[in-house]
């Protein structure tokens, strides 16, 4: 499929559309979603579960996460796991991992937690220039601002993390679609209630 080098049409003027190379073409096992935080705990792995449990079971994407910080095979968060535990969600065998080039390449879409991250992504890695969003971009009612990091907090914390996060997800499914043409499952409403 040749994919739309146009804005997309449900923010116009918010989102840039992502970066395009005329003329390629992208083969749906290949699309990937990159979401980043910092040790690749908390707020990335939570990201990346919830995304994952919207997507349709033959969309045929790959939706991981990494740090910017992360050492690699830590354990996700015990709070991280149970705010998402309570939507029905195991992240159990989730286990950090740190932001490589390799990963930036593969990904068509980078979404990270902070506009710092944004900054240090596009420093490090030239590559991930045009394609990596601020997640909150994707909710309307935050529209910019950071997903404060809820490491050491009490559980609540973690759940108005996973909150905020599932809150930018039903326009970040927009954004895949009419970019890439992937389908949300077809009970997705928009929201967990």
């Amino acid at each position: 499929m040749r994919l739309s080098a146009s804005p997309p049409s449900w923010h116009p003027g918010i989102l840039p559309a992502p970066r395009v190379v005329p003329g390629s073409v992208c083969v749906k096992d290949d699309l990937t979603v990159l979401f980043v935080c910092t040790g690749n705990i908390c707020r990335s792995p939570m990201a990346e579960y919830l995304l994952r449990d919207r997507l349709d079971s033959d969309a045929q994407w790959r939706v991981v996460s990494a740090g910017v910080l992360a050492t690699v095979g830590r354990p996700a968060s015990p709070a991280a796991v149970e705010a998402l535990r309570e939507h029905g969600i195991d992240m159990s065998a989730h286990r950090s991992r740190p932001v490589t080039e390799e990963l930036v390449d593969r990904a068509q879409l980078i979404v990270v937690m902070t506009i710092a991250q944004k900054v240090d992504m596009m420093d490090r890695f030239p590559s991930a220039r045009g394609k990596v969003y601020l997640l909150k971009s994707f909710d309307l009612s935050a529209r910019d601002g950071d997903v404060e990091d809820p490491i050491g907090l009490p559980l609540e914390a973690y759940r108005r993390v996973r909150d905020k996060i599932d809150a930018a997800l039903p326009d970040l499914l927009v954004f895949l679609y009419e970019n890439w043409g992937i389908r949300r499952r077809a009970n997705e409403r928009g929201d967990r209630s």
